[in-house]
């Protein structure tokens, strides 16, 4: 039997890279800058060497290979000429010739101390990146030099400087600019996507209709960056249907408000156009907006009745579709009448009367009115926005819901790209 073709699904790559492409490309070319910055810096660099020659003997002894000791030679010579007081001298000579940015450490780096047994000849040079400079360290540090120890040195002695040294061109420095500049956008890019993967990771807010569906919950559609389109509402409205096997239905929304208004209103005034009798509620006891955006004046509703009797639903300006509207606004510390039994009697009361309730309240996780709306309907719609819910906010309405037994028909993806 032939195994299962695994199928691999990319579409978490290409929304983190749409998620965070600018900070992906900002921090690659950041670090491909300096790639081309190490690069530049790496070239070939080349360098001069420029070396003066001195010639050396035994003290009171003929010029033979024979009478220098070529070991000797290069421990007395070498150590002198990294002699702090010699190369101060160096130092000032180079200065009164114009050379004022000439330090220590600039010399002592560069000279060098070579003795060819062949010849008795000491070489002291000087490698820079200048030839005049070069040239100009190797003298002055073998003028000092000479200077310094009067052309004897422990037994030695310095017979001939030749002061016009001979600059030689050498190669140096490193090549591979262009590695590193491929090396600098390649580890841009792995790191900036590396670092946003781990924000991928810790961020928990809803950013697909698929983060949703792994937390048990049934996708009824979507409403569109500016409320719900007729065509999504059709949509949205046949799955309610589908699913729903009462009259009576609650909108509502994890955290916020999140167009829950929205979503209710739309669905309303569709079945009112299909010839349905239809009542939306405004459940929203403390931030009633539904009167306002329907035309209609309310001077009493939900938080001013006292017996179930006393609610009369508002004929509104479209044919079938009426409004219970939640009355005055009650302040934060004010305390509704309208608890759960009356809301089970107000409802028995309106199905009977019309073929859909709609009921708007706020957000099941910081009301409580909404907890209690969703006990007494035969369906639950859950609005979620897309970039502003969490997936905490929704565990939070689910468990919510849980408690009060409720009927979760889906959700529906608000502002969904």
């Amino acid at each position: 039997m032939d195994a299962p073709e695994v199928q691999i699904d990319y579409t978490w790559l290409w929304r983190l890279l749409k998620r965070y492409w600018i900070m992906i490309v900002g921090v690659t070319v950041v670090c491909g800058g300096l790639g081309a910055y190490k690069a530049h810096a790496s070239k070939e660099q080349v360098q001069y060497v420029a070396g003066v020659q001195v010639l050396i003997n035994q003290k009171n002894q003929p010029t033979k290979v024979e009478a220098v000791n070529p070991a000797h030679v290069m421990g007395t010579f070498r150590d002198l000429a990294s002699n702090e007081g010699l190369l101060h001298k160096a130092q000032k000579a180079l200065r009164r010739d114009g050379m004022h940015d000439v330090v220590i450490h600039d010399l002592r780096r560069a000279i060098m101390v070579d003795f060819k047994e062949e010849s008795q000849v000491l070489v002291i040079s000087a490698q820079t990146d200048n030839p005049k400079r070069s040239e100009l360290f190797a003298r002055y540090v073998a003028k000092a030099f000479q200077k310094e120890y009067k052309n004897t040195v422990n037994g030695y002695q310095i017979e001939k400087i030749d002061a016009t040294p001979q600059v030689e061109k050498m190669g140096g420095g490193h090549k591979g600019g262009l590695k590193w500049l491929v090396l600098g956008l390649a580890g841009g890019f792995i790191v900036s996507f590396a670092l946003a993967f781990v924000l991928d990771l810790t961020d928990k807010k809803i950013r697909s209709s698929r983060a949703v569906a792994k937390l048990g919950l049934t996708d009824l559609g979507r409403m569109g960056q500016a409320g719900a389109e007729p065509e999504n509402t059709r949509i949205i409205q046949a799955n309610v249907d589908l699913v729903n096997t009462g009259k009576s239905l609650v909108v509502t929304a994890p955290a916020g408000n999140i167009g829950q208004a929205d979503l209710a209103l739309n669905l309303a005034e569709l079945w009112a156009k299909k010839g349905k009798q239809v009542l939306l509620v405004d459940g929203d006891l403390r931030h009633p907006q539904l009167a306002q955006r329907l035309g209609v004046t309310a001077d009493s509703g939900l938080n001013e009745m006292t017996t179930a009797d006393d609610l009369v639903p508002v004929a509104t300006t479209t044919a079938n579709l009426h409004l219970l509207p939640a009355g005055k606004a009650l302040a934060a510390d004010q305390e509704s009448k309208f608890d759960r039994d009356t809301m089970q009697k107000v409802l028995e009361k309106l199905t009977g009367q019309f073929d859909h309730v709609v009921v708007v309240t706020p957000a099941l996780t910081t009301d409580a009115s909404a907890r209690e709306w969703v006990a007494c309907v035969t369906g639950t719609v859950m609005v979620v926005q897309n970039n502003v819910t969490t997936v905490d906010d929704i565990r939070e309405a689910m468990a919510a819901l849980a408690l009060g037994k409720a009927t979760v028909l889906g959700y529906v993806m608000n502002s969904e790209k």
